[in-house]
């Protein structure tokens, strides 16, 4: 599990949440939105794996219905969509806990970013170094991560460095 899946495993742990509301809280816990898309991906992957279950809920009957996989033109639309409020999901989809999740188990690998400072730090078990890079540049593809220097921090590698802009500056 990576560390954006723990986070959303944090919240639905506590109760069923919105899709569309798991998106918004995640970019509020990382500091600033990623990319709808990236976010679509990693949901799809933990689904994939039953870490979380993706529900459709019938607004008029409270019917719930569960869905193996996101459809296929949700980005386009939520894209489409008028009005979004962070507190719910315009087409009925929320996210619980899935059957194979434990939610006491560590993540394979996790970031934090200061935007202010552009640096940030991955913790990542050895050989998931370049999956928490990648993982981090697709979050915030308008930023480009250079690691300045890792260790090894017991059975974990620890990378920190810096972020610069994709266009150089």
């Amino acid at each position: 599990m990576s560390g954006l899946e723990r986070l959303i495993v944090d919240l639905v742990q506590i109760a069923e949440a919105p899709l569309y509301s798991t998106y918004r809280w995640l970019g509020r816990q990382l500091g600033r939105d990623l990319p709808l898309s990236e976010f679509l991906r990693v949901v799809a992957a933990a689904i994939e794996r039953d870490v979380v279950r993706l529900w459709h809920v019938d607004a008029n009957t409270g019917d719930r219905t569960e869905l193996y996989g996101l459809p296929s033109d949700l980005k386009r639309q939520y894209a489409a969509e008028v009005s979004l409020d962070s507190r719910y999901d315009p087409f009925g989809m929320s996210l619980t806990l899935g059957g194979a999740v434990d939610v006491d188990a560590d993540p394979e690998w996790e970031f934090t970013v200061d935007f202010d400072d552009r640096v940030f730090e991955i913790t990542a078990m050895p050989g998931l170094e370049e999956e928490a890079l990648g993982q981090l540049s697709r979050c915030y593809p308008d930023l480009r991560p250079t690691v300045t220097a890792s260790e090894d921090r017991g059975e974990l590698r620890h990378l920190v460095g810096t972020l610069r802009h994709a266009t150089g500056s």
